[in-house]
């Protein structure tokens, strides 16, 4: 008859390994949320920033624009044109340069989660395999057969 404490210490050995594996797997799993919620964050307050930022610019561009008016009421209107394309014109590169820089911002943040994906999945580890608790306990099935086999031989 098999030996139910090797037994036992052997299925306590495997618990013990798919314990392990799983603490390890949890922390692996809530350090990837926990970057992915921290880089999510940041790119809220970067776009919350950014359309501060365009807000801003928007109202500069309204008050050079009421200025170039109010200050060329005797010129003539080519001039004023001129000078209200030109704030125009510079309102709009800005408002692409954040536009841009908020796109961009963006695609480094999503290769920064992808790289949290990987870089959880790396640190993942598989369980232990039940094969070499099946071949110990073959091993001392095998062992007891032979005592028994000892034993038997022994006495006759």
């Amino acid at each position: 008859m098999c030996d139910p404490v090797q037994i036992g210490m052997s299925l306590m050995k495997f618990a013990e390994k798919q314990a392990a594996a799983d603490a390890q797997n949890k922390a692996a799993r809530e350090d990837y949320f926990q970057k992915v919620n921290q880089t999510q964050q940041a790119s809220l307050q970067t776009h919350a920033q950014m359309s501060d930022q365009l807000f801003q610019d928007s109202i500069l561009a309204a008050e050079n624009q009421a200025a170039v008016y109010a200050n060329t009421e005797g010129m003539g209107g080519s001039l004023v044109g001129r000078l209200v394309r030109n704030q125009k014109a510079t309102e709009a590169r800005n408002k692409n340069n954040i536009d841009i820089n908020y796109e961009m911002d963006v695609q480094q943040k999503q290769y920064e989660m992808q790289g949290y994906q990987v870089q959880s999945t790396g640190r993942m580890k598989k369980g232990p395999s039940l094969i070499p608790v099946g071949l110990e306990m073959y091993d001392i099935y095998n062992k007891d057969q032979l005592a028994q086999g000892d034993t038997s031989n022994g006495t006759a």
